[in-house]
């Protein structure tokens, strides 16, 4: 009886061993478990104020395309009056050399018969 009852306190405490062995492993794993949670905290918090970052640049980046594009609307119009203008230009001065050329060819005429009214 006394083998059996030595048996049965090292059981017991092989039991007890056990279970203080499964306690340190689940708090080993618990705590490995709580780590990742806060690392995964922590990245997760960073992709949210990136996020954040990113929306502002993006609508900054937005508001300057729209500035952009109404400057180039802008310059184009103005582009387009400029060229109607030069147009405008070109045809008065092809006029206005046409002019001069017919009042060379009449100042020219004029002289040659002043000439020969006075030999």
């Amino acid at each position: 009886q006394l083998e059996m009852q030595e048996r049965m306190v090292a059981e017991s405490e092989r039991a007890a061993e056990d279970v203080r062995r499964l306690r340190e492993d689940g708090c080993g794993e618990q705590y490995r478990l709580e780590v990742e949670n806060q690392t995964l905290r922590s990245a997760m918090e960073e992709l949210e104020e990136n996020e954040d970052e990113l929306v502002v640049e993006v609508e900054t980046i937005s508001k300057e395309r729209f500035a952009l594009e109404q400057n180039f609307r802008s310059a184009c119009v103005k582009n387009d009056r400029l060229q109607v203008d030069l147009d405008a230009m070109s045809k008065r001065a092809i006029t206005m050399q046409k002019d001069r050329e017919d009042l060379q060819q009449k100042v020219e005429s004029e002289l040659e018969n002043i000439k020969c009214l006075q030999a």
